[in-house]
């Protein structure tokens, strides 16, 4: 299994937009082949500094996805967001 975790600081003035991305994102990549969790959460003492947490069942699976068109258009559209460029780790169990 691939766990890959993320933070991310969104702009104030595009937090409500992010919102809105995000909640037909999440569902979307929970969807996809080899997706064992995606979710993002905010943090509660931070204003607008959200994690991400995904589970991929498989690095074939995770390296699929990350491939694909949609994928690449989720990405620019996320980072468009942001203040800063997200900070993503990796750790991979068996």
């Amino acid at each position: 299994m691939i766990m890959i975790t993320g933070t991310m600081n969104v702009e104030p003035d595009q937090r409500d937009e992010f919102l809105r991305f995000v909640r037909g994102l999440v569902p979307a990549e929970r969807q996809k082949r080899g997706c064992l969790q995606f979710s993002i959460y905010e943090d509660v003492t931070t204003p607008n500094s959200f994690l991400m947490l995904e589970q991929w069942e498989s690095r074939e699976a995770l390296d699929a996805h990350m491939e694909s068109d949609d994928f690449e258009a989720n990405d620019v559209l996320l980072a468009s967001f942001l203040i800063e460029d997200p900070v993503f780790d990796e750790y991979e169990f068996d």
